[in-house]
Formats: C-alpha cells, sequence, structure tokens
C-alpha cells in the first residue's frame, strides 16, 4: 500500500541553501504548495536563520520553520522531528524529509517518516515522483 504524503521537509544548509538560496528548490517548493502540500523547513541552526527564511523568498513558502537554537536539540533526535510533525500537523506517515546528511535522517525508521538523501535537484525530483508527490 503507498503512503499517501502530504507534507514535505527540508534542511536548509545543504539542501536550500548552498552558497546561496538555491532557486530549482525554491521553485519546487511553490510547486508543491500548489499542489496542496504542506512544506516546511528543519534545521540545526541558530534563531537568527527565523529573520534570514521570513525575509527571503522562502517566507511565504513555508508553513513552518524549526530550529535547533529554538529549541535545544539537534537532528537527528526522534524528539525534534516530533516537534516539527507537531507543528506541521502531520502523521510521520504522511512526511518526507530531504537532507543532505546521512546522519540527520537517521531516526527515520524510528519516527516513521521517509528520508531522502540528497544530492541533486534532479534526483529529488525523482524520487518525490516515485513516492507519488508532484506539485
Amino acid at each position: 500500500m503507498t503512503r499517501k504524503i502530504t507534507a514535505i521537509g527540508f534542511d536548509y544548509f545543504g539542501v536550500v541553501y548552498q552558497n546561496s538560496i538555491d532557486l530549482h528548490i525554491v521553485d519546487l517548493m511553490k510547486q508543491l504548495r500548489h499542489g496542496g502540500y504542506k512544506v516546511g523547513v528543519l534545521s540545526n541552526a541558530g534563531v537568527g536563520l527565523r529573520r534570514e527564511i521570513e525575509s527571503s523568498v522562502l517566507g511565504g513558502l513555508v508553513d513552518v520553520v524549526c530550529l535547533s537554537g529554538e529549541h535545544g536539540l539537534l537532528k537527528p533526535d526522534v524528539a525534534f522531528f516530533n516537534i516539527f510533525l507537531e507543528r506541521l500537523g502531520v502523521n510521520a506517515s504522511e512526511f518526507v524529509f530531504v537532507d543532505d546528511s546521512v546522519r540527520s535522517l537517521e531516526t527515520s525508521h524510528i519516527v516513521g517518516y521517509t528520508p531522502i538523501l540528497f544530492s541533486d535537484y534532479g534526483s529529488l525530483v525523482s524520487e518525490l515522483r516515485v513516492l507519488g508527490v508532484e506539485g
């Protein structure tokens, strides 16, 4: 049975931001939002990143921003993912998280979400399509 995906989360540094905000990822976020998906950013970053996100092109695109500096937790802590999922208002089984770090994804089987290890935009889009996710 295929899981119904309703939300996609992105790591900031290494996925959304790679020397600058990746406009391909921004376009993907727009497509996902237009397709009815919830979109969030979960990052092992300090509280200052919230201002950067909210004042950038991402400000109107993300439903939830969850930062380790605000919660005193780091990925892959199960509690950090659970806070993020609660704020998104989705069950783990409905959620995909995209990160460029294997370590950050290592608790996916405990939390119950679908992990995608990010390497490049094209591969990400392909992996999302396999999961039935299209914007």
